[in-house]
């Protein structure tokens, strides 16, 4: 999973090694560096294809790079929360869902806890929420009818369904990004691996 928002051009990636490392994975790796920010672009690139651009907005920031590189996530299917919009009566949270494997998921069900901002949340607009306040404040998402294949990656391109979600919020600016990021998921019974920073 990774995090971003309107507000910073670089995105915090899903953690080294989120879904395990190889034994010898090639090119050689670190499996303990922190993983490097990316371009928001570089989201819809297969990872084989990410490092020069990572390598290069690295350069752009001025970010000490380790030796050896962080290994990639590995994770067959990720997830971006990107806050879209905040605006005085409430914030806009973009989610989309992209499968890098070569598995077509023929039913996914996202499950989204929120600690505080889950009284605020409205609605979504391309997926079925439901909020669920006795389930640790969770909202369960699921496909509307039609849209329920995440379909496998093709061409060094993923399969991609996304969706914007809504809140209504009533406290300062900086505390509603916050909360807007205090979040975790959970996917086709797997967890999925969170930053542990936001930006």
């Amino acid at each position: 999973m990774s995090f971003s928002g309107f507000y910073n051009d670089s995105i915090v990636p899903c953690p080294t090694c989120a879904y395990g490392c190889p034994k010898k994975p090639q090119p050689i790796c670190s499996a303990t560096s922190t993983a490097l920010l990316h371009l928001y672009s570089a989201l819809t690139m297969a990872p084989v294809n990410q490092m020069n651009q990572i390598l290069a907005w690295a350069g752009v920031q001025h970010e000490a790079l380790p030796d050896p590189l962080p290994c990639q996530d590995y994770c067959g299917v990720s997830l971006n929360w990107h806050i879209i919009s905040d605006c005085t009566d409430g914030w806009s949270a973009h989610m989309t869902i992209f499968d890098w494997s070569n598995q077509t998921f023929p039913g996914w069900f996202p499950a989204i806890e929120l600690e505080k901002a889950f009284p605020g949340f409205q609605q979504a607009y391309s997926f079925n929420a439901t909020s669920i306040p006795d389930m640790n404040n969770t909202i369960l998402v699921e496909n509307l009818p039609g849209l329920n294949y995440l379909i496998a990656a093709q061409n060094f391109g993923a399969g991609m369904l996304h969706s914007v979600l809504d809140w209504f919020w009533l406290l300062g600016l900086r505390s509603r990004l916050e909360m807007g990021f205090q979040l975790r998921f959970g996917l086709i019974e797997k967890n999925v691996a969170s930053p542990t920073s936001i930006l």
